[in-house]
């Protein structure tokens, strides 16, 4: 009987999760999800993952791209990432590789506030910085802050004099990039940071982010300290527990700590950045 409330769960999960063009997470190998994929790094921004397109990963061709690493792709057409690789979907699908890879030193960038001020983040050198790319309308960004491991990340680790900042790199008139809707959502989930509006996309395509929610850390030496998903999302109607990891959490401490983060980089999790193009 568990188990079957346990698929019902699941199935409904599904159901509203690609209906907000959302992946099942798939950790740490690659995703799959029709007509964009998924692009992993390797630690210096190298395409290592496999990409599959079109729900099944069956296509009408196959293509490959060239990386640091080795990545294949396959679908009904194939399309350039930024830095190296290809992907697939239906029709000619694009998705941009991690262009600041861990180690590397962040691009300093500015974006309004919800209000208008422009936030920079050389202003903040000599503090960890989280960016949290966000889309309160996506599922995944929702449990998150829920009942997620989000829930009260940027209060609990304000004290510790760590900078969050949550970025929405989706355009004029997609989902969840409405700035009456953000606002709402600071209210709706409690937020004590600035959400900043990445309308064009600049910066969301410059740190390579493929996904909502995901996390780049940049460290106290302005250094990509680590990227990906914040924690191990359960599937359909689980309940987070003590089992999962908290990637975000762990990589924090160690930094707090003065110690090498343990796990730099996880694959993104969750929906597609909804870009303007």
């Amino acid at each position: 009987m568990n188990r079957a409330m346990g698929l019902v769960g699941s199935w409904v999960m599904l159901v509203a999760l690609g209906a907000a063009g959302c992946s099942k997470p798939v950790q740490p190998a690659a995703q799959a999800e029709g007509g964009t994929g998924a692009v992993a790094g390797a630690g210096t921004g190298a395409v290592a993952g496999a990409v599959a397109g079109a729900g099944t990963g069956a296509g009408a061709g196959t293509g490959t791209g060239a990386g640091a690493g080795a990545g294949t792709a396959t679908g009904a057409g194939t399309g350039a990432g930024a830095g190296a690789g290809a992907v697939a979907g239906a029709g000619a699908a694009t998705e941009t590789a991690a262009a600041v890879g861990v180690g590397t030193q962040a691009p300093d960038f500015s974006l309004p506030d919800l209000d208008g001020n422009s936030l920079s983040l050389q202003i903040f050198r000599g503090k960890v910085v989280v960016l949290e790319w966000y889309n309160p309308d996506c599922p995944y960004v929702q449990h998150a802050h829920r009942q997620g491991t989000l829930v009260d990340a940027a209060k609990r680790w304000g004290a510790s004099s760590v900078i969050w900042w949550a970025i929405n790199s989706g355009g004029p008139g997609k989902q969840g990039a409405d700035v009456t809707r953000n606002r709402d959502s600071k209210k709706e989930f409690d937020l004590p940071h600035p959400i900043l509006l990445d309308s064009d996309g600049k910066v969301g395509k410059l740190f390579g982010v493929t996904r909502t929610p995901e996390m780049v850390v940049v460290d106290a030496a302005g250094k990509v300290a680590f990227r990906g998903a914040p924690y191990e999302m359960p599937d359909g109607g689980e309940e987070l527990t003590a089992a999962h990891k908290r990637w975000l959490d762990d990589a924090l401490t160690d930094l707090v700590a003065g110690k090498p983060v343990r796990v730099p980089e996880v694959e993104p999790m969750g929906c597609s950045v909804k870009y303007a193009n």
